[in-house]
């Protein structure tokens, strides 16, 4: 149907489709990118430009074309969306879409090394969601900038950053279950960071098999990937051969590069 939909020319149509029908399967529950990704640039032009109407949903299709990008580690092409909705935005000057915006920017940016404007882009998304009454949002700003201070090095920052996002989490922490899983492997690397390697592997093992039973399996891979990495540091051999094999075999299951 959502094809269909495209090649008839009625992309807005097809756009509810995909964001109201396809997105969550896809992208969390099934893992499949590459799909994903195919869906999504059938609704850009020639020009690469949304085919949809109206800046918000503009906006939503670019950013899950960055997400998406990042996932199957193309990187220049995720950046290359992202900035697109940052100045999108900056220009219908929409702050809680830009907000969302520069998180997908500073992720792409960090992974592709950009750390000083990946801290600077995280930390004009965590200012707009500060003052923005969407717990969803602030909890993910606050968790993306505790991660680049990671690796920044700044870990008394990002420790406040990260109990942020957790407070917030547990407000309700049956509807944010993802946002908690990705905030516990994200302490999982600041405690490692610490060389506090017992209690890194804990989080690790506790982030993993919460996300197993909530099925949420690049979180999973994510989080055994990192099992595996503190049970080598601990002198686990074979256990770290098989949660790293384990985490590999997942990797290309779900064309997932950007652990791979």
């Amino acid at each position: 149907l959502y094809h269909h939909t495209v090649k008839a020319g009625y992309f807005d149509e097809a756009w509810h489709l995909y964001y109201n029908h396809l997105h969550k399967p896809l992208y969390y529950e099934i893992c499949a990118y590459e799909v994903d990704a195919q869906l999504l640039v059938s609704l850009l032009d020639a020009n690469q430009s949304p085919l949809v109407q109206g800046a918000m949903s503009q906006t939503w299709a670019l950013i899950y074309l960055s997400m998406t990008y990042e996932r199957i580690g193309q990187l220049r092409s995720a950046l290359a969306y992202a900035e697109r909705a940052v100045a999108l935005n900056r220009e219908k000057g929409t702050a809680s879409d830009l907000g969302s915006s520069l998180v997908a920017l500073s992720s792409v940016q960090s992974s592709l090394g950009l750390l000083r404007a990946a801290r600077e882009a995280s930390a004009e998304a965590v200012a707009i969601f500060d003052t923005i009454a969407d717990l969803n949002w602030y909890g993910i700003s606050h968790r993306e900038y505790g991660y680049i201070l990671i690796l920044c090095g700044d870990l008394v920052e990002a420790e406040r950053q990260l109990d942020m996002a957790q407070e917030i989490y547990s407000l309700r922490s049956t509807q944010f279950t993802h946002g908690l899983i990705n905030v516990n492997i994200l302490r999982s690397d600041l405690l490692a960071a610490r060389q506090d390697e017992a209690a890194a592997l804990d989080m690790a093992q506790r982030a993993y098999q919460a996300a197993l039973a909530e099925r949420f399996y690049r979180e999973a891979t994510n989080a055994l990937y990192r099992l595996g990495r503190f049970q080598c540091a601990a002198g686990q051999w074979q256990e770290a051969q098989t949660s790293l094999e384990t985490a590999l075999q997942d990797c290309r299951r779900m064309r997932l590069a950007e652990l791979e």
